[in-house]
This record gives C-alpha cells, structure tokens and sequence, in this order.
C-alpha cells in the first residue's frame, strides 16, 4: 500500500493525549485461541509466538517461533500481513495457543490479530472491535487501521 505513509503518527506509549493509558502488557485473550501482549514473560506455555518487535528474548520450549520486526507508523507488505494471518488463523483452527506480541501489545501486534480475525471471517470493524476490546487503546494507528480495510482483505475460502 504504497499510500499509507507515516505522516506524523506517533505511537500509543509516546502519545500524551489518549482518553486512556493502555493496561499493562500481560497477554490478553483476543478470541480463543489468540492472545496478545507487550514483550512476553516466561511462565505462560504457549504452542506459537508471532514477535514483531525484536526486543525480547524468544521464549523457551515454544512450537513455533516467528520473528519479523515491523515499525509502529507506516503500514507493513501486505502479502507478508496476510501470509502471516492466514498461519495465525490456522493454528488458531487446530486449537493451538498463538501468542502476539510486541512492544507495547497495543498496534504491531493488534495488526496481525485483526488481520488474521478477517482472514478468518470477520469483517474489518468486527476484527479491530474485538482487539480494542481486549485491548484498551490498541489500533490507534491510523495507517494500520487503514490497511485492515483494504479491499485486499477477504475472508478465506
């Protein structure tokens, strides 16, 4: 989405003007089957984790690890979002524990649960809906917000 720019957006944890602060990082339940968080703590078994900031230590005896390093401004490749998506969503099938997170569990990782929330039948305001309500202050990027509706987005078959 070569129109979504980074036109002065600041993330949440450096904005002073949100109604609310965010909750604190622990994972939040987005649907079953999907949770979301700041950086992880141990002590949580998780089958899968999806880090898209890089800082913290990957976690001990997981399954699964993804590493991919987005920014909290400028929307990401759509094709790696939804290729991303489409494996959250079919973990999430196979009754599997999918943990998301990045550094403040609030944008970067909010992107990929609604992301995978639509590929999974949702539509667009149902999808970042149910992550705003786990998630106090999560998806206020505008430009990620705008990539959730994109046309490109379709429930899978």
């Amino acid at each position: 989405m070569d129109d979504l720019r980074d036109d002065g957006y600041v993330a949440a944890h450096l904005r002073d003007d949100l109604d609310e602060e965010p909750p604190p990082w622990p994972p939040h339940e987005i649907v079953p089957g999907i949770w979301q968080s700041g950086s992880p703590e141990t002590g949580e078994h998780w089958d899968a984790v999806f880090d898209l900031h890089g800082a913290a230590p990957p976690l001990e005896d997981v399954e699964f690890y993804l590493h991919w390093i987005i920014e909290d401004g400028p929307a990401p490749d759509f094709t790696t979002l939804r290729g991303l998506a489409d494996l959250v969503d079919d973990m999430r099938n196979d009754g599997k524990r999918v943990l998301i997170h990045c550094a403040a569990g609030i944008n970067r990782s909010g992107l990929l649960s609604a992301a995978a929330l639509i590929r999974g039948g949702h539509d667009p305001d149902e999808a970042i809906a149910l992550v705003r309500r786990a998630r106090t202050g999560a998806l206020n990027n505008p430009n990620f917000v705008e990539m959730l509706h994109d046309p490109r987005w379709s429930p899978r078959a």
